[in-house]
Order: structure tokens, then C-alpha cells, then sequence
């Protein structure tokens, strides 16, 4: 494994953007609890969309449905960001994250050689062999006031030079995640893959104010959902079936043995 112990400095990004928005304003951090709880309380002082928070370590890391984000310090991108999309409708904010998600997945295939996919409903995912290993996850966080957006809280993580072994509670992850640069063929850095990720998603943001579907086929392309059989597990439910729909909101139509039913989230096994 490559170690690159200053590969996510400031002075290695900033001059390097190209953006109108993201990452305008950038935060850097050696620790923190969580780069969302950061943006979360920039967003409630009234701070600017596109402001960008980078950590190096974060100690209550989460993911999806409160699961926790195990990292190793100075090995991952580890980020939030900070949109007010004031042109966009409430209803379409689900396609925001979508675009973000996309944008995402596009960057880190771009630097590798293995096949990317999106995991239902925010995770990245590196196909080997038959096993979908996570290289990255995506948690967002919206506020909606009187049906419209007043802000979005989009955190990510991305495992970029090694990816942690354990949860804190012993399941071994080995099996279930990877690195972004166990698939390159030359070593890339935290700052390349953030600078390329920030231009890209700043100029799909632009797009994104105008029309809010423009990259509904970009994300669609990305999630190979649909004829798969999945189990789903929510609260204390468990849903099992074939994915029949994907829809523009995110959530996915399964049709089960008594019927199709509209699943939202949930942590999903393919069967």
C-alpha cells in the first residue's frame, strides 16, 4: 500500500478548481465528530451554499439508517457540502442527491480499472467477481421549510488508500469493502479525486437549476437494479422480491408474493 501522508491539503486543491459554486469555501479539519454535524451547524447560522468540509479523521462517522463509518485516519476522503438550491422544487430533491451520487460514482470510475456501480439506494461499489465491494458512501441530510428546500447536507466518504477491517462491533469487512487505488493502475490521491469530483458536480449543478432531470439517465445508467431479487430489511420488516421499477425518487418497486409494495430505504441483500 502507497501512503500519501499530505495528499488532502488545501494548496493541492483550491488553485486546481474551476467551480461557480462547490467548494468555494473550503473547511479543513484535522478530526472531527462528523464533517455533517459541521455543515449542519454552518447551515443553521445561515452560511452559503457550496462550503466544503474535509477531515482527516472522523470520530462518530455515519452512514445510512445510523450505521456507523468506520475510517483510518488520513486514508479516505471524508467530506460534506453544503447546498441551497433555492431554484429547485422540494419535490425534486431527491434528484440533487441522485446527480451528486452519479457524479461520484463517474469520478472514481474515471481512475480505475474495475467496473463501478451504485448500490441502492447511495452506496459505491466496486464489482469483483460476484462480490460488490463499497469504496464509498453517500448520507444526505435535507431541510424543508413551508415545501421548500432551505438546505441540503451532503456527506460522503470515500476509502481511497485503505479501507477499515472492522466495525467497532467485530464484523470483519474484509469481504465487503476496498480501496479506490487497489483498482488503479497508478496511485491517485485523496486531492485528485476531490478536485475532479467538485468541478464535475459544480457544472451538473448549474445544469441541475435549470432542468432537475438532466442527469436522471446518468444516475439510472449507474444503478442496476431492476430484475434483480433483493431482500430488504427496515425497522422490523423484511422485504423480499424482484425489483421491478426504479423510480425518479429513489425509491424501487418489488414485487413480492403478495404484491408489489414502494420501498423508500432499508439495507438491501441481493439474493
Amino acid at each position: 500500500m502507497i501512503i500519501f501522508p499530505s495528499d488532502l491539503t488545501l494548496a493541492q486543491i483550491q488553485p486546481r478548481l474551476t467551480t461557480q459554486v462547490i467548494g468555494r469555501e473550503l473547511v479543513r479539519l484535522h478530526h472531527t465528530t462528523s464533517t455533517n454535524d459541521v455543515i449542519r451547524a454552518a447551515a443553521a447560522t445561515g452560511r452559503p451554499e457550496g462550503l466544503v468540509v474535509l477531515a482527516e479523521h472522523q470520530t462518530h462517522g455515519r452512514g445510512q439508517h445510523g450505521r456507523q463509518w468506520s475510517d483510518i485516519p488520513n486514508q479516505s476522503l471524508l467530506c460534506s457540502l453544503l447546498l441551497r438550491p433555492t431554484h429547485i422544487p422540494a419535490t425534486h430533491t431527491a434528484l440533487v442527491i441522485n446527480a451528486f451520487v452519479a457524479v461520484l460514482a463517474q469520478t472514481i470510475t474515471q481512475v480505475t480499472t474495475a467496473p463501478i456501480h451504485i448500490k441502492w439506494p447511495n452506496d459505491i461499489v466496486v464489482m469483483a467477481g460476484s462480490q460488490r465491494r463499497k469504496l464509498a458512501g453517500v448520507l444526505c441530510e435535507a431541510r424543508i421549510v413551508a415545501h421548500q428546500i432551505e438546505s441540503i447536507c451532503i456527506g460522503w466518504g470515500v476509502n481511497v488508500h485503505a479501507h477499515p477491517q472492522h466495525h467497532s462491533d467485530s464484523v470483519d469487512l474484509a469481504r465487503h469493502s476496498s480501496a479506490v487505488n487497489d483498482w488503479t493502475t497508478q496511485p491517485i490521491s485523496r486531492a485528485d479525486i476531490l478536485v475532479a469530483q467538485l468541478n464535475a458536480f459544480d457544472h451538473v449543478y448549474q445544469q441541475l437549476q435549470y432542468d432537475p432531470t438532466a442527469y436522471q439517465a446518468h444516475w439510472r445508467q449507474l444503478v442496476p437494479i431492476v430484475g434483480t431479487s433483493v431482500t430488504i430489511n427496515r425497522h422490523d420488516t423484511q422485504i423480499s422480491g424482484t425489483v421491478t421499477q426504479l423510480n425518479d425518487d429513489g425509491s424501487i418497486v418489488v414485487a413480492t408474493a403478495n404484491g408489489s409494495e414502494v420501498v423508500h430505504s432499508g439495507i438491501i441483500q441481493f439474493d
